[in-house]
């Protein structure tokens, strides 16, 4: 096995392997989707909520602030 930079993710005989944050979306959002969950309110896919609980983390734990992720995001 390999780690290919290029990807975010080892190889295996020449085939990319997802990386474990990779892994964690496709299996949260599958779970989730299996569901139909959605949030109360908004009535938006769960996953929605789970990207935003990361980017809490990151403002809350880096001191990067909201307004960064809003200009990288474009």
């Amino acid at each position: 096995m390999k780690f290919d930079d290029r990807y975010g993710g080892a190889t295996i005989g020449g085939q990319i392997m997802p990386t474990l944050e990779q892994r964690a979306r496709h299996f949260a959002r599958d779970a989730h989707g299996k569901l139909d969950q959605r949030r109360k309110y908004t009535q938006e896919p769960y996953i929605i909520h789970l990207a935003a609980a990361w980017l809490h983390d990151t403002v809350e734990d880096t001191g990067v602030d909201t307004a960064a992720f809003w200009r990288r995001r474009g």
